[in-house]
């Protein structure tokens, strides 16, 4: 039988669109395409498991149709991406949560010691040493601008005096003790799971050893830092790499 004898087969694509692509092929081209992608596909073991590379196993002309058919290869798993990952690539953030650190983070029930008042600082004139939580395992010193936060004062330690901002830093003095009144909470930078960046740089000597910069999507907080990259791990990213291959001008042009 040759090739242009053969059935066509069909593949539904992600859409649901179902696309011909070509006749069934004999086991010599099939022979051909292998040689082919083995020569040009740097993916060509992540894209074509060992089962696949025997010529004559039944549905093999189906399989690699299916195998090149996306827009993109997308590279996922921590030693995947650890092997073929390269400075300049596409990649995503490929996690269950999102990707942020907080700059900072209060819920009732912490509590911190006013250290400064300077109502000159309109912005923040609160500066409030925190204590640690799960959050800061370490104590922190941030900045306020009186919202959310209430005073304990010593007669009243089973709970905080609701009063409003003015009157708080009306009141507020160094050494006095606070609380926030409600979660508080501003990310220091955010990538919602799904983000699309390039790398930057790779060093391995690193614990998160990938530096990426992400384009602007929904949710997405850049890092204020100068070079606006942020390090990622091989586990938290998938490759994405622009497929160059047409099955059906290859099938076409290697038939034998």
């Amino acid at each position: 039988m040759t090739d242009k004898q053969g059935p066509k087969l069909r593949v539904v694509k992600n859409d649901g669109s179902i696309t011909s692509i070509g006749y069934g092929v004999s086991e010599k081209t099939l022979e051909k395409m292998l040689q082919h992608l083995h020569q040009n596909d740097v993916l060509f073991d992540y894209n074509v498991p060992k089962e696949w590379r025997d010529p004559a196993r039944n549905g093999l002309q189906e399989f690699l149709v299916n195998a090149y058919a996306p827009k993109n290869f997308e590279i996922i798993g921590e030693d995947m991406v650890r092997k073929y990952i390269q400075v300049y690539d596409f990649v995503a953030l490929n996690r269950n949560d999102p990707a942020f650190v907080y700059d900072f983070y209060m819920r009732p029930g912490m509590k911190g010691v006013i250290q400064k008042v300077d109502l000159k600082e309109e912005k923040r004139p609160l500066t409030v040493l925190w204590e640690s939580c799960d959050k800061f395992p370490k104590e922190q010193q941030l900045w306020h601008n009186g919202d959310n936060l209430s005073i304990l004062y010593p007669e009243i330690l089973t709970g905080a005096k609701k009063m409003s901002k003015v009157e708080l830093l009306a009141a507020a003095r160094p050494g006095m003790l606070v609380e926030p009144v409600q979660i508080v909470f501003k990310y220091e930078w955010y990538v919602p799971v799904g983000a699309k960046g390039i790398v930057t740089s790779i060093d391995k000597s690193n614990k998160c050893p990938i530096r990426v910069v992400f384009g602007n999507t929904a949710g997405y907080i850049p890092p204020t830092h100068n070079d606006g990259t942020i390090s990622c791990g091989y586990s938290t990213l998938k490759i994405l790499r622009e497929n160059t291959f047409d099955m059906q001008e290859l099938m076409e042009r290697l038939h034998a």
